[in-house]
């Protein structure tokens, strides 16, 4: 509970401990501390008991490097020293208090210790000196029964909101140290403290943006890299776009082969879909095509694209007019609509997908902050469904609705926990007259058609080989629902694509994360990064024209990625717990909802989206009543 270690004692025996601690972060920090303890004969004493005073009750007793220094000593003190320091407003910022062998239970029992807790908590409770801006840890040492050893931990006060959420994090003791050491950024003791999981509570954040912000709605695209869609985006300076000087060798290994470079001619509709897989990506990032371990790397040169396409693809290596597919954006004339949504609003140009490969564990992991060891692809997976929370159960745990708006299926099916949920799925058309309507939930996540469906439904969600324009035209769709929505002035829409898709970004990929959950698949621990995507983050509440490139915390190395999307919710409605480890290191974007008045210059229409590539209206009457009885099934009428 306060050195990360148990250090070999076993017994309760007083022990000499030799290892750093607690104290030693906190002093470090300029972090001031006290142990007070009931019946305590001060001095620090080491003898074993005095009167209802017990030694093994105080860890702080255990470690010479306290005992024998006069000046910690002297912050080891009686249980009434509380009182005074409460009322000269000195009660220090970390506090570690032990009742006497009665009033903890341990000679009694829990009807006694509680009789004492409420008439010792109440009277003190109520002073701001002692409970303002603190977290009150309630606890029991141990269990008495060695096989379960589980026991009631309290957490209250200012810093805990209310909410019905059954956490379903595992936490220990070492967790108790973990919140200590995270909360005043201490460090670790480089014990069990280091991957302990943090006792997480309310969460505020700073800026209004939960003020501000009543609905949220999140698209997800498939498969473009930032610098496909938008790495010739010039309406602004600051923007980390590319200059034309970026490319790629077709044979990394050989500095003299051909170089392919970034340029402006991407098609609407590729003819080939760039292989992105956990191996490819892999490949894609380092240059290197020989057989490789796919963890944690030491570098991102970004230089294998090209050379990963020809050997999946099995493309020649003089065939540059196929090969430049991976390394052509688009002009930005060519997606009016996404661009005019970029220059009207803010972008994000630092973000990155979850994970180095596939569709399905990024989607896992803007919903859950893990894909629970997911790496790949695979519809039988969805079948048999994933067991993680999401950030939806969190939401419900809190009494905030949300909901599933689908033009075809309902992608949030997959997990466990939202397969009882059926009235949160909702057809396309709900969504318009729910955004008409001014009813629009919380949370709304957006399903676009992964897939066509005779002449009748076209593939919108941007995957290659679909066509792109079609991506555009339900951009503008979505929009001007909403900006005609009751709703507009206190909406934030999130538009992002779920990975690269084999397209070439410049920007290197951050090699390191931290592992969600603990799993591991094959040799990849999720410890790094995918490649750079799009986000655009779209509110009346955002400056136009903005970027937004560095994160702001909570931990040094933090980055935007999916993860930041549950972070952010999490923050925006003031939810008790995050996810994973992952979107609680996330950094997270409130700090772009940064105006002080919804803007009124909002456009209320978009420019029109290109013509498709091939024009799919249904022919004939036939086709014409077979498509008009499939759109009304599938509410897109």
């Amino acid at each position: 509970m306060v050195s990360g270690s148990f250090s070999g004692v076993l017994l309760d025996y007083d022990s000499t401990i030799n290892r750093n601690n607690i104290v030693d972060l906190l002093e470090a920090k300029g972090i001031s501390w006290k142990s007070y303890q009931q019946a305590y004969p001060g001095n620090c004493n080491t003898a074993t008991s005095s009167g209802t005073y017990y030694r093994k009750h105080n860890p702080f007793m255990s470690f010479p490097s306290i005992t024998k220094n006069a000046t910690r000593c002297a912050k080891i003190v009686n249980a009434d020293q509380l009182d005074t320091d409460i009322a000269n407003n000195a009660v220090p910022q970390y506090v570690f208090f032990t009742p006497d062998i009665n009033n903890d239970a341990h000679n009694t029992n829990v009807t006694y210790a509680s009789n004492w807790l409420q008439s010792w908590l109440e009277p003190r409770i109520s002073k701001t000196a002692f409970s303002d801006n603190t977290l009150f840890v309630l606890t029991f040492d141990e269990s008495a029964n060695i096989l379960s050893n589980q026991v009631l931990t309290v957490l209250f006060g200012p810093a805990v909101s209310r909410s019905s959420l059954t956490d379903g994090n595992k936490y220990n003791h070492y967790s108790l140290l973990k919140s200590v050491e995270e909360n005043w950024n201490l460090g670790d003791l480089d014990e069990n403290d280091t991957n302990a999981t943090p006792f997480i509570v309310k969460d505020l954040a700073t800026n209004g943006i939960s003020e501000k912000i009543k609905n949220v709605v999140l698209l997800v695209l498939e498969n473009r890299s930032f610098d496909r869609m938008l790495g010739w985006a010039n309406y602004t300076s600051g923007i980390n776009g590319l200059t034309g000087k970026e490319y790629n060798l077709v044979n990394p290994a050989d500095p003299t082969s051909t170089k392919i470079y970034a340029g402006h001619h991407g098609l609407l509709q590729d003819p080939l879909d760039p292989p992105h897989g956990l191996d490819d990506v892999t490949r894609q990032i380092t240059g290197n095509l020989t057989a490789q371990s796919v963890n944690r790397l030491s570098s991102a040169p970004m230089a294998g694209f090209v050379a990963d396409f020809a050997q999946s693809l099995n493309i020649s290596l003089t065939n540059t007019t196929t090969l430049a597919q991976v390394m052509n954006a688009f002009d930005p004339e060519s997606i009016p609509v996404f661009y005019s949504l970029a220059k009207n609003y803010l972008l994000m140009d630092n973000y990155f997908s979850s994970f180095p490969g596939s569709t399905m564990p990024n989607r896992l992991f803007v919903h859950s902050a893990t894909s629970h060891g997911e790496i790949n692809t695979d519809g039988t997976h969805y079948i048999a469904g994933y067991p993680q929370n999401t950030i939806y159960n969190n939401l419900a745990d809190s009494g905030i609705s949300w909901a599933n708006y689908f033009e075809e299926i309902p992608s949030l099916i997959v997990f466990d926990e939202l397969r009882t949920s059926l009235s949160n799925y909702k057809q396309w058309n709900t969504f318009k007259s729910d955004a008409k309507a001014g009813t629009l939930p919380s949370v709304s996540f957006l399903d676009p058609a992964y897939f066509s469906i005779l002449n009748c439904v076209e593939e919108d969600d941007a995957h290659p080989p679909s066509d792109v324009a079609e991506t555009e035209r339900l951009l503008k769709t979505v929009y001007e629902t909403l900006r005609a929505s009751p709703q507009w002035n206190q909406t934030l829409l999130i538009v992002t694509f779920d990975e690269h898709g084999g397209y070439f970004d410049h920007v290197p990929t951050p090699t390191s994360a931290p592992n969600p959950d603990g799993i591991t698949v094959s040799d990849f621990n999720f410890d790094r990064l995918g490649v750079r995507v799009p986000m655009l983050l779209i509110s009346p509440w955002v400056e136009a024209g903005s970027v937004l490139s560095k994160p702001n915390g909570p931990q040094s190395d933090s980055q935007f990625e999916h993860s930041s999307i549950p972070a952010t919710i999490k923050k925006i409605f003031n939810l008790p717990n995050f996810l994973t480890k992952r979107d609680a290191w996330a950094a997270t974007f409130e700090e772009a909802v940064s105006l002080s008045s919804p803007r009124t210059d909002c456009p209320t229409t978009l420019p029109n989206p290109p013509t498709p590539v091939v024009s799919t209206n249904s022919t004939g009457i036939l086709d014409t009543i077979v498509c008009d009885a499939l759109l009304k099934i599938l509410g897109l009428d």
